[in-house]
Protein backbone atom coordinates (compact mmCIF):
# COMPACT_ATOMS: atom_id res chain seq x y z
CA UNK A 1 0.00 0.00 0.00
CA UNK A 2 1.69 3.71 -1.30
CA UNK A 3 1.50 6.43 1.36
CA UNK A 4 -0.85 9.06 1.71
CA UNK A 5 -0.27 12.37 0.10
CA UNK A 6 0.19 15.16 1.66
CA UNK A 7 -1.40 18.39 1.70
CA UNK A 8 1.31 21.23 0.46
CA UNK A 9 1.15 25.04 1.09
CA UNK A 10 2.39 26.95 -1.83
CA UNK A 11 4.19 30.63 -1.27
CA UNK A 12 2.13 33.65 -1.87
CA UNK A 13 2.56 34.90 -5.21
CA UNK A 14 3.22 38.49 -5.96
CA UNK A 15 3.62 40.97 -8.83
CA UNK A 16 7.67 40.94 -8.51
CA UNK A 17 7.83 36.80 -8.34
CA UNK A 18 5.35 37.37 -11.57
CA UNK A 19 7.81 39.47 -13.74
CA UNK A 20 10.99 37.18 -12.74
CA UNK A 21 8.94 34.25 -14.00
CA UNK A 22 7.90 35.70 -17.04
CA UNK A 23 11.62 37.08 -17.73
CA UNK A 24 13.14 33.69 -16.87
CA UNK A 25 10.44 31.63 -19.31
CA UNK A 26 10.79 34.53 -21.59
CA UNK A 27 7.10 34.87 -21.27
CA UNK A 28 6.83 38.55 -22.20
CA UNK A 29 2.58 38.23 -22.27
CA UNK A 30 0.95 41.26 -20.93
CA UNK A 31 -1.76 39.45 -19.66
CA UNK A 32 1.08 38.41 -16.54
CA UNK A 33 2.23 41.91 -16.52
CA UNK A 34 0.05 44.70 -17.79
CA UNK A 35 -2.52 45.19 -15.62
CA UNK A 36 -4.51 47.49 -17.95
CA UNK A 37 -4.35 45.08 -20.73
CA UNK A 38 -5.66 42.48 -18.46
CA UNK A 39 -8.67 44.30 -17.42
CA UNK A 40 -9.52 46.25 -20.59
CA UNK A 41 -8.54 43.50 -23.20
CA UNK A 42 -9.04 40.11 -21.61
CA UNK A 43 -12.31 41.35 -18.99
CA UNK A 44 -10.00 40.02 -15.63
CA UNK A 45 -9.55 41.45 -12.42
CA UNK A 46 -6.09 41.88 -12.43
CA UNK A 47 -3.12 40.14 -14.56
CA UNK A 48 -3.12 36.47 -14.21
CA UNK A 49 -0.38 34.14 -12.51
CA UNK A 50 1.15 32.38 -15.30
CA UNK A 51 0.25 28.64 -15.45
CA UNK A 52 4.22 27.39 -15.61
CA UNK A 53 4.71 28.50 -11.94
CA UNK A 54 1.52 25.97 -11.00
CA UNK A 55 3.37 23.11 -13.16
CA UNK A 56 6.36 23.46 -11.37
CA UNK A 57 4.99 23.19 -8.18
CA UNK A 58 2.73 20.42 -9.13
CA UNK A 59 5.74 18.77 -10.80
CA UNK A 60 7.75 19.28 -7.31
CA UNK A 61 4.91 17.86 -5.64
CA UNK A 62 4.75 14.46 -7.40
CA UNK A 63 8.76 14.55 -7.15
CA UNK A 64 8.87 14.28 -3.44
CA UNK A 65 5.46 12.02 -3.19
CA UNK A 66 7.25 9.45 -5.65
CA UNK A 67 10.48 9.85 -4.05
CA UNK A 68 12.87 10.73 -7.42
CA UNK A 69 11.89 11.82 -10.73
CA UNK A 70 12.31 9.29 -12.54
CA UNK A 71 8.99 8.36 -10.60
CA UNK A 72 6.93 10.53 -12.36
CA UNK A 73 6.04 8.50 -15.23
CA UNK A 74 2.81 10.59 -16.64
CA UNK A 75 0.88 13.21 -15.71
CA UNK A 76 -1.42 15.92 -16.93
CA UNK A 77 -2.52 19.23 -16.10
CA UNK A 78 -6.20 21.15 -16.47
CA UNK A 79 -6.18 24.93 -15.79
CA UNK A 80 -9.91 25.47 -14.27
CA UNK A 81 -9.21 28.83 -12.56
CA UNK A 82 -7.10 32.23 -13.29
CA UNK A 83 -4.68 32.45 -10.62
CA UNK A 84 -4.39 36.40 -9.01
CA UNK A 85 -1.42 37.65 -7.26
CA UNK A 86 -1.56 37.47 -3.69
CA UNK A 87 -3.36 33.99 -3.67
CA UNK A 88 -1.84 31.09 -2.04
CA UNK A 89 -2.07 27.92 -3.75
CA UNK A 90 -2.59 24.45 -1.69
CA UNK A 91 -1.80 21.01 -3.23
CA UNK A 92 -4.54 17.96 -1.87
CA UNK A 93 -3.45 14.80 -3.60
CA UNK A 94 -5.71 11.65 -3.21
CA UNK A 95 -4.76 7.98 -4.13
CA UNK A 96 -7.24 7.07 -6.76
CA UNK A 97 -5.62 3.13 -7.50
CA UNK A 98 -2.87 1.45 -7.17
CA UNK A 99 -1.81 -0.84 -9.75
CA UNK A 100 1.13 -3.14 -8.93
CA UNK A 101 4.20 -0.59 -8.33
CA UNK A 102 2.46 2.28 -9.93
CA UNK A 103 -0.51 4.57 -8.23
CA UNK A 104 -2.70 7.13 -10.00
CA UNK A 105 -3.10 9.95 -8.25
CA UNK A 106 -5.45 12.68 -8.32
CA UNK A 107 -3.87 16.14 -7.25
CA UNK A 108 -6.23 19.17 -6.77
CA UNK A 109 -4.78 22.53 -6.38
CA UNK A 110 -7.03 25.69 -5.11
CA UNK A 111 -6.82 28.88 -3.41
CA UNK A 112 -6.87 28.96 0.82
CA UNK A 113 -10.77 30.31 0.33
CA UNK A 114 -11.44 26.49 -1.80
CA UNK A 115 -11.62 27.85 -5.27
CA UNK A 116 -9.98 25.12 -7.44
CA UNK A 117 -7.37 26.55 -10.26
CA UNK A 118 -5.85 23.25 -11.63
CA UNK A 119 -6.72 19.08 -11.34
CA UNK A 120 -4.17 17.05 -12.25
CA UNK A 121 -4.17 13.34 -12.95
CA UNK A 122 -0.47 11.29 -12.40
CA UNK A 123 0.78 7.72 -13.25
CA UNK A 124 3.95 7.29 -10.52
CA UNK A 125 5.78 4.66 -10.12
CA UNK A 126 6.14 3.85 -6.07
CA UNK A 127 9.12 3.01 -3.82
Amino acid sequence: MSKQPIEFICPVINRVDIAWLCVATDDPNPLHLDINFAREKAGYQDVVVPGTLMVGWIGEYLEEYSGAPENVLDWRIRFTAPVWPGEQIKLTGNVLEEIGERVKLEVIASTMEGRQVAKVSACLKTV
